[in-house]
């Protein structure tokens, strides 16, 4: 399959109706396609307006697809996104999508998309009335905010809704950050440093992380800036014992063995073998030492599975949760996450405490 469209339509198909995660429906799809980085923009964009498209498409759709034409529904999805939030010339953007239904093996639906895509772009605007419309959130998401916040749940949702900024923790052990931002310069890519982290920059302009300069080198990971805050509060000596409970896909095990190399002891444990694959991959690709690393996979409740009995100086948990606060950088949540998913988490997180 080459036509991007397409392709998009089959990831955000596969995680609205089959309810697989964006991340891992990406892996499984994109692992060598040379438009991934468009692809990607066009799944992102799509599923972070994905409740106002829906409303809008139901709008000028005369009765809804049938269940075996739902990758042909997210194929208009995605011409709706383009159409209504990008800067994608609306014949571009109508044609590549209308020739996405010919790559489905579809090409009865045509006709159907080129007429509702034109719809969609001789029309001035829509009657968003739906709460879930309105702020592209479920109707149960927006209710909790609105609870937990009440005079800001407005801009967190509106925050939500937006392209997530870039942010670079580099690898103190490979490079340091004056080196590293004169390489940056020398591609002329824009970025800024971050106040109180000494490791972080974000990156101005959007751009393939696997473009920036060291990147396959290990000399930076990608990170949030929250994240690579809590790394301090460990305080971490290396002559402790420490253990990283729930540590897939890895971001702050990393972190620890760059802060101190020659750590006694590092336990990284989590529930799944296939995200511990990507945990050992970034070791490997920031090129630090496994020496004194211990990685398993195991149910980090389930102690006679991993513990030796032995105490730990340092436990970090960044326990299984609602994601709700990542919602930015991964979209998919506002689909896959279920208002009865708070309680059964809430357990789980009291549990591994």
């Amino acid at each position: 399959m080459k036509n991007s469209r397409a392709i998009a339509a089959t990831i955000i198909n596969d995680v609205c109706y089959a309810k697989k995660s964006l991340t891992d429906v990406f892996n499984k799809r994109l692992s060598n396609n040379s438009d991934a980085a468009f692809i990607k923009s066009l799944c992102f964009g799509s599923l972070r307006f994905y409740f106002q498209l829906q409303d809008v498409l139901g709008q000028l759709l005369n009765k809804p697809l049938k269940t075996k034409d739902k990758d042909i529904e997210c194929l208009i999805i995605v011409g709706l996104y383009q159409l209504l939030h990008t800067d994608t010339p609306p014949y571009a953007a109508i044609n590549e999508t209308v020739n996405g239904a010919k790559q489905l093996k579809k090409t009865w639906a045509q006709s159907l998309i080129n007429k509702i895509l034109r719809l969609a772009n001789q029309k001035v605007s829509y009657n968003l009335e739906s709460v879930e419309s309105q702020y592209a959130h479920p109707l149960w998401l927006v209710n909790k905010i609105k609870a937990a916040w009440p005079e800001h749940w407005k801009s967190i949702l509106a925050a939500n809704n937006k392209q997530p900024p870039l942010y670079l923790r580099i690898n103190k052990t490979l490079i340091t950050k004056d080196d590293y931002v004169a390489l940056l310069s020398k591609e002329n890519i824009q970025y800024q440093i971050i106040e109180n982290l000494p490791f972080a920059l974000e990156i101005k302009d959007p751009i393939s992380v696997e473009k920036l300069p060291g990147f396959s080198a290990g000399f930076f990971s990608v990170q949030d800036i929250t994240g690579q805050k809590v790394i301090e509060y460990l305080d971490l000596e290396k002559d402790q014992s420490v253990l990283d409970a729930c540590c897939a896909p890895g971001s702050k095990t990393t972190h620890i063995l760059e802060s101190q190399p020659n750590i006694m002891a590092l336990f990284g444990i989590d529930i799944s073998d296939k995200r511990l694959e990507k945990v050992k991959a970034n070791i490997h690709r920031l090129n630090l030492s496994v020496k004194n690393v211990n990685i398993k996979a195991s149910d980090i409740t389930e102690l006679h599975n991993w513990w030796d009995e032995k105490c730990f100086d340092r436990i970090l948990i960044d326990a299984p949760c609602s994601a709700s606060g990542v919602i930015r950088r991964h979209p998919d949540i506002k689909i896959l996450r279920e208002e009865s998913d708070i309680a059964s988490l809430a357990k789980i997180q009291l549990e591994i405490l």
